[in-house]
């Protein structure tokens, strides 16, 4: 079960990165040395390239088994963050019939889309990666958008004054946020 070539087409199939299959099983399979291998390859990757899609679902046999690869993955590259008050570092984005955003559902919990944004700016240490796992690709829709943080911020510069706006203090609606430790 591979990554259907459709869902590729927003990135450039250069972002897509097929790591050693022995290097991601020793990963799966909790042997030492492994991930510090794994997030090397990645970091690595990312430093050439700003993000990467791995193709990963080769490896897991069903969902079950694809969350939990995908949470072994991630803790190769470092500590998973806490997604709500409940200690989740997990949050699964699927239509869960409570309602629509202007109704206060996150949008991760509705068939409505999210608007562009950054995610966890609220946190006073930023995230050195953000996985994104895909188990079942939407037959509509399901896009993510990735925009370079550079591009963005050198298309600012052109506009006096919006820079140091957005460098101020500013208040954060937190909902389902976990409290700070």
């Amino acid at each position: 079960m591979n990554v259907p070539e459709r869902q590729l087409t927003a990135a450039k199939t250069d972002h897509v990165v097929h790591p050693d299959a022995a290097t991601v099983q020793d990963v799966l399979d909790g042997v030492e040395g492994a991930a510090a291998r794994f997030e090397a390859l990645i970091a690595e990757e990312i430093a050439a390239k700003d993000f990467v899609i791995l193709p990963l679902a080769d490896y897991f046999d069903g969902y079950e088994s694809f969350l939990a690869g995908c949470s072994t993955l991630s803790a190769a590259l470092g500590r998973l963050m806490e997604q709500n008050e409940a200690g989740a570092t997990v949050i699964e984005v699927y239509d869960r019939n409570i309602g629509r955003i202007e109704e206060g559902a996150r949008y991760h919990q509705t068939r409505q889309g999210g608007d562009i944004h950054i995610d966890s700016v609220n946190r006073p240490e930023p995230m050195k990666y953000l996985i994104l796992g895909c188990a079942a690709p939407a037959s509509v829709g399901g896009e993510s958008i990735l925009i370079r943080a550079g591009d963005v911020l050198e298309r600012l510069q052109a506009y006096p004054g919006v820079l140091d706006t957005l460098s101020q203090p500013f208040i954060f609606e937190g909902r389902g946020m976990s409290a700070e430790p």
